[in-house]
């Protein structure tokens, strides 16, 4: 029998609910998927991440980051609300709450610096030593202690780079292969020297470790810390700030704007037996001359603080012992600081040996010792006190003017 008109009609009223429903399903479904990709990706770790938005990503998204990323568009609806079948969003290095100026760093090359400063994005290659782009690359590498390159939309880079500065504070140095004008060609060269296929590229002191996935489980294991990043001294973070900072790195007088880090730390351990000599034996009558070895090292100070070690007899003496090793450069500014200090606590000893107040000789043995003890941690350990206070006056402000 022939359905009634009613029936029907009941039936034509359905088709639109039961295609709606389907179609949620559908979308549900979809948004399941990108989940499920999502979080194997996540636990893979071998691809990154966009999180481009769908403009920018036609815009900067390059046939090789098709190849190697997985792509997911992230631009919000009108509302404000996350569409269902969008994965969570990380805030980005480049976010506009996080902003980054422009300027040369410690080698000449032009950096952008987080607001931070203890991220620098290398722009200018062309600065670094080196006939070709490998040379370059190669000079990027022996450059600077932490060296990353990495794409800006790669979860695994931004983790990498947060984890670094912000869990370890050590400075990184990184190249955007995805925002580089060579950045093709970067990539290539990278790829071929590490036989790493994904972003980041991660070297320690020139030595190239992985992605983030094998530096974190060098972490986990201990070995990073023990065998890679205890190399990386204060001074080396020390160095960075400063460096990023807009404090002007002219020297004054005819000190020199870059120093030999080898020399400043042998000169430091042969200020350090001096200082503990003048300290202690200035106690003992037999050894009436411990005054004057005082007076040697407020000399040598003084001649460092002029024109650094080349006209002073310790800094010469340093030269010579540093010979065999290969130059580390670091700025000058910083250290003609650390000898200003220096040389007024080797004034301020002398004098206390030289005047006739009650216990003269325990206050100069005090400004001794306290020199022995900066001077001790330059040569041994490579932490510079001066640098240090000097570091604390660039971030309070102390210090001004532009480089």
């Amino acid at each position: 029998m022939a359905p009634s008109n009613t029936m029907a009609g009941n039936i034509r009223e359905l088709e639109p609910n039961q295609q709606e429903k389907r179609e949620t399903r559908t979308e549900e479904q979809t948004a399941a998927k990108n989940e499920d990709k999502y979080h194997d990706i996540m636990e893979d770790g071998k691809m990154g991440v966009t999180r481009q938005s769908s403009e920018q990503r036609a815009n900067e998204t390059s046939d090789h980051d098709i190849e190697i990323g997985m792509e997911y568009d992230v631009s919000r609806q009108s509302s404000g609300r996350r569409p269902s079948n969008e994965l969570p969003t990380r805030i980005s290095l480049d976010d506009a709450s996080n902003p980054k100026s422009e300027r040369p760093d410690s080698v000449g090359a032009t950096v952008r610096t987080t607001e931070s400063a203890e991220e620098s994005v290398i722009i200018d290659i062309d600065a670094y030593e080196g006939s070709t782009l490998g040379e370059k690359i190669e000079a990027i590498i022996a450059s600077h202690s932490v060296v990353m390159f990495n794409r800006t939309w790669c979860l695994f880079s931004v983790d990498a780079i947060d984890f670094m500065v912000k869990q370890l504070n050590v400075p990184v140095h990184s190249v955007e292969i995805d925002v580089h004008p060579q950045g093709k060609e970067i990539l290539k060269y990278v790829t071929q020297k590490t036989k790493h296929a994904t972003t980041p590229f991660i070297f320690i002191r020139g030595e190239f470790l992985g992605g983030f996935s094998e530096v974190n489980a060098l972490y986990a294991k201990g070995n990073l810390q023990k065998d890679y990043l205890k190399g990386l001294s204060q001074a080396d973070q020390c160095e960075t700030f400063i460096s990023n900072s807009q404090y002007s790195m002219s020297t004054y007088f005819w000190f020199p704007d870059k120093v030999d880090a080898t020399v400043v730390r042998i000169t430091g351990s042969l200020t350090f037996f001096a200082s503990v000599l003048a300290a202690v034996l200035v106690h003992f009558e037999e050894f009436f001359w411990a005054h004057y070895v005082a007076y040697v090292v407020a000399i040598d100070f003084f001649l460092r603080f002029l024109g650094g070690a080349r006209i002073s007899l310790f800094g010469r003496i340093a030269m010579i012992l540093a010979f065999p090793f290969e130059p580390m450069p670091r700025m000058g500014k910083p250290k003609q600081f650390a000898t200003c200090l220096g040389l007024l606590f080797s004034v301020l000893g002398s004098f206390a040996f030289l005047a006739p107040f009650p216990y003269n000789d325990y206050v100069g043995s005090a400004f001794m010792a306290g020199l022995a003890i900066a001077t001790g941690l330059e040569g041994f350990l490579d932490f510079c006190i001066g640098c240090f206070i000097f570091r604390i006056g660039v971030k309070l402000g102390f210090f001004k003017g532009t480089s």
